[in-house]
């Protein structure tokens, strides 16, 4: 008799576990940190964001500063987040993104003072000479363009070498 009631507590146990277990699996359990930059002063962050568990199942870009978070860009679709570098520029009136998405890429910016999205266009130079400057990119590739393209595919490799945390589950 005794036998019988510790199975039956175990079994509901068990039970209750695969139940939240199921559902935690298909409801997602949020959103994981893949990698952060901050700005020079410390007061912002920008930090790319991949659903948990399923890393490669959308992305999300997020700012947050002084208390306040800000959703910069954010889409649930077949992702595979590579490479991201992030510019702030001296004034500290704005911030620019730039990712690779497998195929895809991410080129924003963001009005820090009137909280809303601006063209990437004057701030892509300097985002595509920040790479330059932190990454080994060929002399030969001289162009934004050129050394965009090559973020997005040998920019992977050192990537990932100086952020190790970013890669998919």
């Amino acid at each position: 008799m005794d036998t019988t009631k510790h199975l039956s507590t175990l079994m509901r146990v068990m039970s209750r576990f695969v139940y939240l277990s199921g559902l935690l699996l298909l409801t997602g359990c949020g959103w994981e940190k893949k990698v952060s930059f901050t700005e020079p002063s410390g007061d912002a962050t920008i930090e790319i964001l991949e659903p948990f568990p399923i890393n490669a199942s959308g992305i999300r870009v997020v700012l947050k500063e002084g208390g306040r978070r800000a959703a910069l860009y954010d889409k649930r679709a077949d992702i595979f987040f590579s490479f991201a570098d992030v510019v702030w520029p001296k004034d500290r009136g704005s911030v620019a993104v730039f990712a690779c998405l497998g195929g895809a890429t991410i080129e924003l910016a963001f009005d820090r003072i009137r909280r809303e999205p601006k063209p990437l266009g004057p701030l892509s130079h300097m985002v595509a000479q920040h790479i330059r400057a932190n990454y080994s990119v060929p002399s030969e590739i001289s162009t934004d363009a050129e050394i965009f393209k090559w973020a997005c595919s040998d920019g992977e490799k050192q990537f990932q070498a100086r952020y190790p945390e970013s890669a998919a589950r």
